[in-house]
């Protein structure tokens, strides 16, 4: 049916000559909607067979340093942001959770410990000392809360002195690569 003059009349719609022949009508929905101060909807459940909140729970995980989206899945969850804001925020500014970063809170090393956290050394006795187990660089980087550039400044020297070697020599940037210490006698 074509849009005619005595159509316009009937319906009240006022036709734009630089307008496609489609017409849109918006409604706008108000409606009043209430946000909890703090939105922690499922760290407030009970569990039934420890008896501790989701909350304690998070608390006992991150007593080492975790990263956000290990919280993620630890939680059960997939969507970072909503999981960010909801759950670990909360944490952080009321002082239960710190961030091991917290000059660069968007940082994808960005790691958040239970507060009371001591992060261990990293002196070179210290890294040899945890190296009497053959670890992988990623595993002495979150041990000791380096980022990998700080490792390299720990670890190159002691490995050029020949106080820790390489499982592989053949193959020294293999990132699967485990470093142990030379003096692994049993204490």
């Amino acid at each position: 049916m074509p849009y005619t003059a005595e159509l316009q009349q009937k319906s009240d719609v006022k036709r734009y000559p630089q307008a496609n022949k489609q017409i849109t009508f918006y409604t706008t929905i108000t409606r009043d909607i209430i946000f909890p101060i703090e939105p922690r909807g499922r760290l407030e459940k009970v569990d039934e067979k420890s008896g501790k909140s989701k909350e304690q729970e998070l608390l006992e995980f991150c007593k080492t340093p975790k990263l956000g989206r290990e919280i993620y899945r630890w939680l059960g969850l997939k969507a970072s942001h909503y999981a960010t804001h909801t759950f670990i925020m909360p944490l952080v500014k009321s002082g239960k959770l710190i961030m091991t970063l917290p000059n660069f809170p968007t940082s994808n090393n960005q790691r958040y410990v239970t507060a009371g956290f001591e992060p261990p050394v990293a002196s070179d006795e210290n890294i040899i000392e945890y190296c009497k187990k053959p670890r992988r660089k990623k595993e002495i980087e979150e041990h000791f809360s380096l980022s990998n550039f700080q490792l390299r400044q720990h670890l190159e020297p002691l490995i050029i002195a020949g106080k820790i070697k390489g499982t592989d020599p053949k193959n020294p940037k293999n990132h699967w690569q485990r470093y142990t210490s030379t003096n692994t006698d049993a204490p």
